[in-house]
């Protein structure tokens, strides 16, 4: 069963992607540093509990500023039938850690917001926008785990009407 609308679900999934490179590497270091350049990845995506998941691929390029306190990032994520770019900015605060962002759609202007905090260990993140389809305001959680060569993202999406979380998508990226 393919996504009704995949662009919703890719939306979501690349902002987590995206915010994971504005988190700290090492809190005494500079954060953004290690995650400018060019990553690609693959993983699985599903909109809904006991969907069958749906192979996702993602490219993101980021440029971070003189003072290396602010990401630019650009790239898109795919799956079959579905195709998102996007555009962001992501900025860390070295006095108490918290990373804020906005992310675009280039295609329809829908943006989202993202807040957190992380260590070298991981990073807990809270990305707010509207969903595509309904207008409605829509919450997406993600952890984040470094990984030898890039970094694992699982994001978790609220269940309809049963209340709690489900993972809703997993990738892997790589330099």
């Amino acid at each position: 069963m393919k996504f009704a609308d995949g662009r919703l679900a890719l939306f979501y999934l690349f902002l987590a992607c995206l915010a994971f490179a504005a988190t700290p590497a090492r809190p005494a270091e500079n954060p953004l540093g290690a995650y400018a350049g060019k990553f690609s990845g693959k993983g699985t995506i599903r909109r809904h509990p006991g969907e069958p998941k749906e192979t996702v691929r993602c490219r993101i390029s980021a440029t971070l500023s003189a003072e290396g306190n602010t990401l630019k990032q650009n790239g898109t994520c795919v799956v079959p039938g579905s195709k998102v770019a996007i555009d962001s900015e992501l900025t860390y605060n070295p006095s108490n850690g918290r990373v804020k962002g906005r992310w675009t759609d280039v295609a329809n202007g829908t943006a989202a917001g993202v807040s957190g905090k992380g260590d070298s260990k991981s990073v807990k993140l809270t990305i707010s926008g509207k969903d595509l389809q309904t207008g409605e305001s829509r919450t997406l959680w993600m952890t984040l785990q470094p990984t030898k060569n890039g970094y694992l993202l699982i994001t978790r999406s609220p269940k309809p009407s049963a209340g709690g979380r489900f993972v809703s998508g997993e990738i892997r990226f790589t330099k």
